[in-house]
């Protein structure tokens, strides 16, 4: 498999938001779709964190599916538009896919659109979760 890093992408930092301790009952530290007041504009990831060292626990658990290796270069969330997590049961096989919008109706574009409509004949339920909801507002597609 190929190693792979950030680069310049930081679609999660605005895409998914941030809980203290993951912790979706407290307020948000970050709400999905607001720029994490953290990020540096233009930096690597460990380079456009401010706090990167000591980053909170969401964002260091966080696996991009892209990192882990999933799909071509030109997939890379900040340029699909899609940022991909995926659930496992306790036995490690992926069971759902939650799939964030890295912007404004980004599942809508093409490109997008045609790897999520591949990916759900693959897995059981996509999660997509519009840019700027939450979780709650997320639409399940799949069986």
């Amino acid at each position: 498999m190929t190693t792979r890093s950030c680069g310049s992408c930081q679609a999660c930092c605005e895409a998914l938001g941030v809980w203290p301790d993951g912790d979706r009952a407290k307020p948000p530290l970050t709400a999905p779709g607001e720029k994490c007041f953290h990020q540096i504009e233009g930096g690597q990831c460990d380079s456009g964190c401010a706090i990167y060292p000591n980053h909170p626990e969401p964002c260091k658990i966080f696996k991009c599916w892209w990192l882990l290796g999933w799909g071509r270069k030109k997939d890379r969330p900040d340029k699909l538009g899609i940022v991909f997590e995926q659930l496992e049961d306790q036995e490690g096989k992926v069971r759902m896919l939650c799939a964030s919008e890295a912007w404004s109706c980004a599942r809508a574009e093409r490109k997008a659109a045609r790897v999520l409509d591949r990916l759900k004949e693959k897995i059981p339920f996509v999660v997509v979760i519009p840019f700027g909801r939450g979780a709650e507002e997320a639409e399940l597609w799949g069986a």
